[in-house]
C-alpha cells in the first residue's frame, strides 16, 4: 500500500493544469484534496464521479428556477445552497479527470460523458438565470 501524502502519488494526481483562476485556486486543490483519500478505492470510479458532479448542477439549476415560474420558495440558504452544490460539482467534475489519468483509465466513453453532461448544465443554468431575469424585468429581451 502507498502512503497517503507520498509525493509522487501527489504529483500523478496533479497532472493536469488549468488556466482559469477558479480552477486554479478553488476547484483543483480541492479536486486533488478530496482524491488524496479516496483515489485507490475502488468502488471510487471517474464515471460515478461525473454522474455525482451532473446531478449536484442540476440541483443547482433547478434550485436558481424563479418562484415565480414553479420553483422552490426563494431565500438565502436556498441561493448559497445552490452556489455551495455548484462548486461542489465543479470540484467533482475536475476529480473525475484526475482519477482518470492518476489510474490511467481514461477512455473514449469517458471523455464523452465528461463533456456532454457539461453543455447540458450549462444549457438549464443559462435557462434558469434567464427565467429569474425575465420574472425579475418582465422583459424577454434582458
Amino acid at each position: 500500500m502507498t502512503r497517503l501524502f507520498a509525493k509522487e502519488r501527489i504529483a500523478k494526481l496533479r497532472q493536469k493544469q488549468e488556466s482559469s483562476f477558479t480552477p486554479i485556486f478553488l476547484h483543483r486543490p480541492l479536486a486533488i484534496l478530496f482524491l488524496i483519500p479516496t483515489a485507490d478505492i475502488a468502488w471510487v470510479t471517474p464515471n460515478r464521479i461525473t454522474f455525482v458532479s451532473t446531478i449536484m448542477r442540476f440541483i443547482t439549476a433547478a434550485l436558481l428556477w424563479p418562484e415565480a415560474m414553479g420553483g422552490i420558495h426563494e431565500t438565502p440558504a436556498t441561493l448559497w445552497t445552490a452556489i455551495l452544490l455548484w462548486h461542489l460539482g465543479s470540484v467533482f467534475d475536475a476529480m473525475d479527470g484526475a482519477l482518470a489519468r492518476y489510474r490511467g483509465t481514461s477512455s473514449a466513453f469517458g471523455r464523452f460523458i465528461d463533456k456532454v453532461p457539461d453543455r447540458m448544465i450549462a444549457l438549464a443554468l443559462v435557462l434558469s438565470i434567464s427565467a429569474r431575469a425575465y420574472v425579475e424585468t418582465n422583459e424577454v429581451l434582458y
